[in-house]
């Protein structure tokens, strides 16, 4: 690389360097370009340099032109392009314009050095290695974060269509599907509101980016709602006076920044016109570029812009990702690696959970294990106690058997002792009588009756015995 700068450009890049780290301001203006311009052609191997300079590819949208701003003043892009080619001695800036889609693809190619475009639009570029290097801000709204807005509108005679919610199954009408400001902000809304915008409209139409068509599609009928970019309504009514008044914005946002802005919107605001770099681009070209965009005066331009860095680019990424789109595309494929990128937290949250499932059934497995030996120790001491009663039991019934045999004996012996006795003497007396050769037949006769008396007293207690056997008394 050192062999294509003679050393003369060489020492004085040098000078130049420390000198600018150093704070000498009088180093030859002319010769630094020219050095720089070498320095350029060395690290990138342009074809395109020249004698007259550095060719430098700056990518811009070709739709941005006055129809989309209040003024002529106020076309950005033809601003910051202005200023650029003015402050850029030994570079030349050559602008590309492109469509959105066609100009992500000049990135992804490598044909842009540079490029200005909308926040949205360089974070969906970001994957491809670009930086910002710069957003625009105005007075009106100096925070780079806050810069930019979107508008929905329909037509006045259109009662019907009042809120969001009257939009569902109604027609579209936008520039551009990838157009960040125009349509992106707006379907972001919706989808805030609670909706999936992907099957909120009916259907969609897109003028190829150009925003006349989107209003006249809207006024014609042809479209129930448009969507486009704040202030770019404002603009094209004052260029078409017969519109005045014909139309009418949905979810107007109003308050000190609705004040600030001087224009109807519909949406949330966000960071605005974003300048970036792509990765190809030398780092000293990049330098010398981002120096002279910093150096935009505001009181220079008609319009009051200057350059300031945004810092806050979550929500548009947040925005692109709910609306699955740019580089959260993906999300609509599902395939295993989609899956996989979309689901891997619920998917870690469902292993964490089987894994506490699991460690619960364990543990509770345990505790049933634990449970049932206990209750079956439980039931081995209840039946080792229910056969210790049955036993005692047993024995109980045995005592009071005996007990009841005892009662009876003692009633059998109380009860047949008397009549037993009284036979027990009559049976005597007759064998006495018998004994006489002559006995008295009188006697015998008494003694015999005495028996039998007796006898059938002895049968009635034992038939009175058994009559408390049987009644379980």
């Amino acid at each position: 690389m050192r062999k294509l700068m003679p050393l003369t450009k060489r020492l004085v890049f040098l000078s130049l360097v420390f000198s600018t780290l150093l704070g000498f301001p009088d180093i030859d203006a002319v010769a630094a370009d020219s050095i720089l311009s070498d320095r350029v052609d060395a690290v990138s191997g342009d074809p395109t340099a020249s004698s007259s300079g550095t060719k430098v590819r700056l990518g811009l949208l070709d739709f941005e032109f006055e129809s989309s701003y209040l003024s002529r003043v106020e076309d950005i892009q033809a601003t910051v392009l202005k200023h650029l080619q003015a402050s850029t001695p030994g570079i030349v800036i050559e602008p590309r314009y492109y469509k959105t889609k066609d100009l992500a693809e000049a990135v992804r190619k490598g044909e842009v050095e540079f490029f200005l475009g909308s926040s949205g639009f360089f974070v969906e570029m970001r994957p491809y290695g670009v930086r910002d290097i710069g957003t625009i801000v105005s007075s009106s709204f100096p925070d780079p974060n806050q810069c930019v807005a979107g508008v929905i509108f329909v037509r006045n005679s259109r009662t019907d269509l009042q809120t969001i919610a009257d939009l569902e199954h109604r027609t579209a009408t936008a520039t551009d599907p990838r157009n960040f400001m125009t349509y992106q902000i707006g379907m972001g809304e919706i989808a805030k509101a609670g909706y999936n915008p992907d099957s909120f409209f009916r259907r969609t139409i897109f003028t190829d980016s150009e925003p006349q068509k989107v209003v006249e599609n809207v006024l014609s009928g042809k479209a129930d709602v448009g969507f486009l970019r704040a202030c770019m309504l404002e603009a094209m009514e004052r260029r078409n006076p017969q519109w005045l008044g014909k139309l009418r914005v949905i979810n107007e946002r109003t308050g000190p920044r609705a004040e600030r802005l001087g224009c109807h919107y519909s949406t949330d605001m966000y960071p605005g016109w974003t300048f970036a770099v792509t990765p190809h681009t030398p780092p000293i070209l990049t330098r010398h570029v981002a120096t002279a965009l910093l150096s935009l005066d505001p009181k220079s331009t008609p319009s009051g812009f200057e350059v300031s860095f945004a810092t806050d680019y979550a929500r548009v990424n947040d925005l692109l990702k709910t609306l699955r789109i740019g580089p959260y595309a993906y999300l609509r494929e599902w395939t295993l690696s989609g899956f996989l990128k979309v689901s891997w937290p619920f998917l870690m949250l469902a292993a964490a959970l089987a894994f506490a499932w699991i460690l619960h059934w364990l543990r509770l497995e345990t505790l049933v294990r634990q449970r049932t030996a206990e209750l079956e120790k439980a039931w081995d001491r209840e039946r080792i106690a229910e056969a210790q009663a049955r036993k005692a039991a047993d024995k109980i019934d045995r005592m009071h058997c005996v007990s009841v045999v005892g009662e009876l004996s003692s009633i059998f012996a109380h009860e047949l002792g008397q009549p037993l006795s009284v036979m027990r003497y009559l049976t005597r007396s007759l064998g006495v009588l018998m004994k006489k050769p002559d006995p008295d037949r009188k006697l015998v006769e008494e003694c015999v009756g005495g028996l039998q008396k007796q006898i059938t007293h002895a049968a009635e207690i034992l038939e009175r015995v058994r009559k408390y056997a049987k009644q379980g008394a």
